[in-house]
């Protein structure tokens, strides 16, 4: 789990999950292709760029 201004390292698993490759970038950061360590089941993680984040409709863009 990361602490608080603990940058993002890809190498390093996330939670249950380890990271497999990348999938995308863009405005609001990257998706990311993991696979839970527990199930094996793949999983797309969203990680999102510090300050991306803070109003309204940047959250409504991000769930979309």
């Amino acid at each position: 789990m990361l602490k608080l201004g603990e940058d993002f390292d890809s190498n390093k698993n996330f939670g249950e999950y380890q990271i497999v490759a990348k999938l995308g970038e863009g405005g609001f950061g990257s998706v990311d292709l993991a696979r839970n360590v527990v199930t094996q089941e793949f999983a797309a993680i969203k990680v999102l760029k510090p300050g991306k984040n803070s109003s309204g409709s940047d959250i409504d863009m991000i769930f979309k």
